[in-house]
């Protein structure tokens, strides 16, 4: 479930309405580029939290992020 949970994330992270909102488009190598960036340090992040728990661990990082994006 973590896993469905972060690709779910990651593709909207890449989507073209959030392009659209931002006004900033990019090509489909810069599309797999940065998914896999943003992923592979979510994921990270996410593992080095868990010790054990990766769905608690998952859903404490998602809301940091929120926090950190509402701050600005």
């Amino acid at each position: 479930m973590v896993v469905l949970d972060m690709a779910n994330a990651g593709g909207l992270s890449v989507s073209e309405w959030v392009q659209n909102l931002q006004n900033y488009y990019w090509t489909r190598e810069e599309v797999e580029e940065k998914l896999e960036r943003l992923m592979v340090k979510a994921f990270g992040s996410v593992y080095e939290m868990s010790k054990g728990d990766m769905k608690m661990s998952a859903h404490i990082y998602a809301i940091s992020k929120v926090g950190e994006a509402m701050r600005g």
